[in-house]
């Protein structure tokens, strides 16, 4: 698990989900900062220093409404403050 700045991940446009119903993305923001998040999100490394998402989606976009509500979640036992993310690397999932 790999702690990074948000802003170093990026969503490939030609995702196979097109549409994210808000209601699902609200609801999963609810339960990743009222108890926890369980899974990370899956990206691979490019060769500029910044990550492609692989898998987690929505989990990224719950995070980042939570983050623009100044909310702070935890993962494995760490805390995780607006900005901050974890990601798991593709290769180790």
């Amino acid at each position: 698990m790999l702690s990074i700045d948000r802003a170093l991940l990026d969503i490939p446009p030609n995702r196979q989900r097109k549409e994210v119903p808000k209601v699902h993305v609200a609801g999963l923001k609810d339960s990743i900062f009222g108890k926890m998040l369980l899974h990370a999100p899956v990206a691979q490394p490019t060769p500029n220093g910044r990550y492609l998402l692989v898998a987690g989606e929505c989990r990224t976009r719950a995070i980042d409404l939570g983050h623009s509500e100044n909310l702070t979640f935890i993962y494995n036992r760490e805390s995780f403050p607006p900005g901050r993310m974890p990601i798991v690397l593709v290769d180790e999932a």
